[in-house]
């Protein structure tokens, strides 16, 4: 009886410690809310200017020389507009056999060398889904041969509820780390070029 009690006290630390522990990772989540939006953002200093990475982000075949998440990209306007272009659509899938996760994107905003704004939709086989999300691609430059790059995700404020919130909030972790796996391989492969 006594190791029983013993027993049930131990659950329930593990219990409230388990709760408070995902309290905290939602409450310290990289999604953030600034002014009317919810941000996730990461950046990387990449050793190669602006228009070079700029660039070699629009061809959508080098996403699987730097994505951790995605094993392909298929433009699929390509007859009536340049792949990286604004109004151009692609096709992002998980697997090399386009079964599972996979979704479209279009370019909406396309700034040679300064940004690409894409949005996000048609997400299939994912275990958590919101909608109306945008990604950004902001192409800083810090100097002729240096450009801070930086992926945003985001999500306007006013559209998110309290279950996107809590899905927001709790995907932002995995999020940030694809992000940052991403920004790496693409530091790599451009960096890469022409050595």
């Amino acid at each position: 009886m006594f190791t029983k009690k013993i027993d049930m006290r131990l659950t329930a630390k593990i219990g409230i410690g388990l709760v408070l522990l995902l309290i905290l990772a939602l409450l310290l989540s990289p999604f953030k809310k600034s002014n009317e939006n919810y941000i996730l953002t990461t950046k990387i200093v990449v050793e190669k200017p602006a228009s070079e990475i700029y660039t070699y982000l629009g061809n959508s075949a080098t996403a699987s020389n730097w994505s951790m998440f995605v094993d392909h990209i298929t433009p699929l306007n390509t007859d009536k507009i340049t792949d990286g272009k604004k109004g151009s659509i692609r096709r992002c899938f998980r697997n090399a056999d386009e079964s599972g996760i996979w979704w479209d994107e279009e370019i909406l905003v396309d700034i040679p060398s300064k940004e690409r704004e894409l949005t996000i939709y048609n997400l299939h086989g994912f275990i958590m889904q919101t909608y109306n999300l945008t990604t950004k691609q902001i192409y800083t430059p810090i100097s002729e041969t240096e450009t801070e790059l930086t992926f945003g995700l985001y999500k306007n404020a006013e559209e998110v509820g309290f279950v996107d919130w809590l899905k927001l909030k709790s995907s932002g972790w995995v999020i940030a780390h694809i992000f940052r796996n991403n920004l790496e391989g693409i530091k790599r492969e451009v960096e890469s070029v022409g050595d």
